[in-house]
C-alpha cells in the first residue's frame, strides 16, 4: 500500500498537531548512556520529541505505589508508551502463603496503567489517547490476547482485537 496519498498525509499533520504531550514509562530508562545500558534512552527519546516541539517524559518506576501515580499522570498524556515488563520492588508480605505475589514483571503493571486510563469516568469515557505498548518479547498475539482479555473482563467498552 503506498502511504504518501494526500489523505495519509493530511492525516499526519492533524496527528502531529493533536499529539502534544507523551509518557513513557519503562523500568529501565537510563539519562547517561554506558557500555552496560542497552535500555531506554531517556534523553536522546526527549531530545528527538523536543526538535519536534513535543513535551516528552520519561519515567521509570521502582516501587508499586510508582504505578499507581504514573497511571494517574498517563491518563493528562496523549500518548502514553508502556514497556510491557516493568521490574519493581514488591512490598513486604508478612504471610506469603495467604497473600501469593505475582512475581513475573511481564503485563500486570502495564495492564493496570491501562485499565486505569480507560476506567477513569472524566478522560477514559470518550477521549482520544494512544497507548502503545513495547516489548522485546516476540508473542506479540499472546501479549494483544493478554490486554484484549483483561479489558473485556473489566467491562471497558468498544474494545476490538485486530490480529
Amino acid at each position: 500500500m503506498k502511504m504518501n496519498n494526500p489523505f495519509f498525509e493530511t492525516s499526519k499533520v492533524v496527528a502531529n498537531q493533536f499529539l502534544q504531550n507523551i509518557v513513557f514509562i519503562d523500568d529501565k530508562a537510563f539519562l547517561q548512556p554506558s557500555k552496560l545500558n542497552h535500555d531506554f534512552n531517556a534523553l536522546k527519546i526527549s531530545q528527538i520529541f523536543a526538535e519536534s516541539q513535543k513535551v516528552c517524559a520519561v519515567y521509570k518506576p521502582s516501587k508499586v505505589v510508582d504505578i499507581d501515580n504514573l497511571a494517574e499522570l498517563a491518563k493528562k498524556a496523549d500518548v502514553t508508551v508502556l514497556d510491557w515488563q516493568i521490574n519493581i520492588e514488591q512490598d513486604k508480605v508478612e504471610n506469603e502463603e495467604e497473600d501469593e505475589v505475582d512475581d513475573d514483571p511481564r503485563g500486570p503493571h502495564t495492564k493496570r496503567i491501562i485499565k486505569s486510563i480507560l476506567t477513569d469516568p472524566l478522560t477514559g469515557q470518550g477521549s482520544l489517547k494512544l497507548i502503545v505498548i513495547y516489548t522485546g518479547e516476540t508473542d506479540l498475539n499472546g501479549i494483544t490476547d493478554e490486554v484484549y482479555n483483561e479489558l473485556v473482563a473489566n467491562d471497558i467498552k468498544n474494545v476490538k482485537n485486530f490480529k
